[in-house]
């Protein structure tokens, strides 16, 4: 994963770019008709929820700016190179296996420069099998979670500053469990 023009191993589409900073309020600008996550879905204290193209939500810091390229968007920590992304896939099966697949991809072509797997983990949202893919590169920490719901698949990608990562880490997971179809 990058930041930049690049495009993910993910995605391939072309990029396209809009800016907005996130509202106050938590609410995603411009989608209205988005379904509303379940009445005991709440968020922890600092995330406000956004919602994504296709209806997906997703619990963000306040205050960072989203940004849409191609099939991705994005919310960037205006005060760090912390980043949430989360892509529209064309995959499809099990996520692990995806994961892994992509793992040797990027190792290949050498796209994440000091690329290490952390871990790889097989894990649920409400009930939906998913897999986490944690790992660093060249100064940077992350976690990549997939997931294939009626169809439609998903990597949700959380990445900060490899120094910052104690800091974040209570977000980075509270941001990847947040994230609802």
């Amino acid at each position: 994963r990058t930041t930049g023009p690049v495009t993910s191993p993910s995605s391939s589409a072309p990029t396209t770019e809009a800016v907005e900073q996130t509202p106050s309020d938590g609410q995603a600008s411009g989608n209205e008709n988005s379904p509303s996550p379940s009445p005991s879905f709440s968020l922890p204290s600092g995330l406000v929820r956004q919602d994504g193209p296709g209806g997906y939500t997703i619990g963000v810091p306040q205050g960072w700016t989203r940004q849409v390229k191609g099939n991705s968007v994005f919310w960037h920590d205006p005060v760090s190179e912390a980043y949430v992304q989360v892509d529209r896939t064309g995959w499809t099966g099990d996520p692990e296996q995806h994961w892994i697949g992509w793992e040797r991809e990027v190792i290949a072509k050498n796209a994440l420069p000091d690329y290490r797997r952390v871990s790889l983990t097989r894990t649920s949202v409400d009930g939906v099998p998913a897999a986490d893919l944690e790992f660093t590169w060249t100064g940077k920490h992350g976690i990549d979670r997939g997931i294939v719901v009626d169809g439609r698949s998903y990597a949700v990608f959380v990445a900060v500053p490899e120094s910052r990562w104690n800091q974040y880490r209570v977000t980075v997971n509270n941001v990847i469990d947040s994230f609802r179809p």
